[in-house]
């Protein structure tokens, strides 16, 4: 995602809420419908089945990698997460205020989904206002981080309760889709950790069974494209 430059070069480059829903509203629906012909299995919004997903994973790091699970910072209420986006053109998610309700990241980078950390949600504000002079879209809030690539979502002037999670890197820059949802990517991952797919490497990180993994990705997201594959022409 290259180089950043100071925050205060971009104050110019952010659009208001009220401006960027006027311009893309219709494109918002165009992408909705066509992530519902990807939908896997979770198709609707399930507030349970998302926090079970994501307690399962703090149980797993706490029992294998507990510096991570311990760095787990509290969760914000609805207001400070409104808060801290307001200046954002786009709406989070039904899905990632549950997110930020349940823990609002780490406060040490440490491997939360493999070796992708949890950012708090203040460091992901600071970072998508100095991405945007590089490939970065301003319609593009990432969850998950590690170095040169993210998972995100493409989001828009108006909340969703669920959209598809995208994977950017430097040999995908245009960020296909990866998981149907994030509660998807979730129940994916707590799989890769307690089917032995991911496993502690001893100093700290993780280390991976990639035929595992990868048959586990197909098994819950049987159609998407493995991340990390060469994009298809």
């Amino acid at each position: 995602m290259g180089h950043h430059t100071d925050e205060s070069a971009h104050v110019g480059a952010w659009l208001s809420r009220r401006g960027f829903l006027a311009t893309a509203a219709s494109l918002g629906a165009l992408f909705s419908l066509g992530c519902n012909k990807e939908a896997g299995p979770v198709t609707e919004l399930d507030p349970k089945r998302l926090r079970d997903a994501l307690d399962g994973i703090k149980k797993w790091l706490s029992q294998n990698n507990p510096e991570t699970a311990n760095a787990l910072q509290p969760g914000l209420s609805t207001h400070e997460i409104e808060k801290l986006t307001e200046q954002m053109p786009i709406a989070l998610t039904e899905e990632l205020f549950l997110l930020y309700q349940w823990h609002n990241g780490t406060s040490k980078d440490g491997p939360f989904i493999w070796n992708h950390h949890f950012p708090p949600l203040q460091t992901v504000v600071r970072f998508w206002s100095k991405s945007l002079e590089s490939t970065w879209q301003p319609s593009w809030f990432p969850i998950f981080l590690n170095r040169g690539d993210a998972y995100l979502v493409a989001a828009f002037g108006y909340k969703a309760k669920m959209l598809p999670i995208r994977h950017f890197a430097p040999q995908s820059p245009n960020c296909p889709n990866a998981f149907a949802n994030l509660t998807t990517m979730m129940e994916t991952a707590l799989e890769w950790y307690t089917s032995g797919a991911v496993k502690p490497n001893g100093r700290g990180g993780l280390r991976a069974d990639t035929d595992l993994v990868r048959a586990i990705f197909q098994k819950h997201n049987p159609e998407q494209q493995y991340p990390g594959d060469p994009i298809e022409e």
